[in-house]
Parts: C-alpha cells; sequence; structure tokens
C-alpha cells in the first residue's frame, strides 16, 4: 500500500508595497501512491484546499487582532 504525506511545512512573512505583509506557507509532500497519473492531480487539488484554507484562517486572525487593537478601549 502507498502513501501520501507531509514532510515540511513553513510560512515566511513578506513585507507589501504600501506597509501591509503577505504570509507564504511552502509545504513538500511525499506521494507513493499508483498509478501516480490518477493520484497525483488528486494530491495537488487536496494540498491546494489545505494550504488556502490554513491561509484564511491566518488572515482571518490577524485581522481580527488588527481590529481589535485599533478599537478605542472602553
Amino acid at each position: 500500500m502507498g502513501y501520501f504525506r507531509t514532510l515540511t511545512t513553513s510560512f515566511a512573512l513578506e513585507p507589501v508595497a504600501g506597509g501591509g505583509t503577505r504570509i507564504v506557507e511552502r509545504t513538500a509532500h511525499a506521494l507513493d501512491l499508483d498509478p501516480l497519473a490518477y493520484w497525483l492531480p488528486l494530491a495537488r487539488w487536496i494540498v491546494h484546499l489545505n494550504n488556502t484554507r490554513v491561509l484564511v484562517h491566518v488572515r482571518d486572525q490577524a485581522e481580527r487582532a488588527e481590529e481589535s487593537r485599533a478599537r478605542p478601549a472602553p
């Protein structure tokens, strides 16, 4: 039986013109499933969906934190 596993994941913060910040996620995976031509597109799609979910969550958390810092104290 084969496998699909994540080997590494890293995040990097990059400055964006205008004072913003971009977060970049990098992942490496191992895929050992046959037939590879069938599983590779599916694995890439799953990785893309997961990366998008993680980055949206991080963005939402950062924006909530920024909104709470911007609100005046009661």
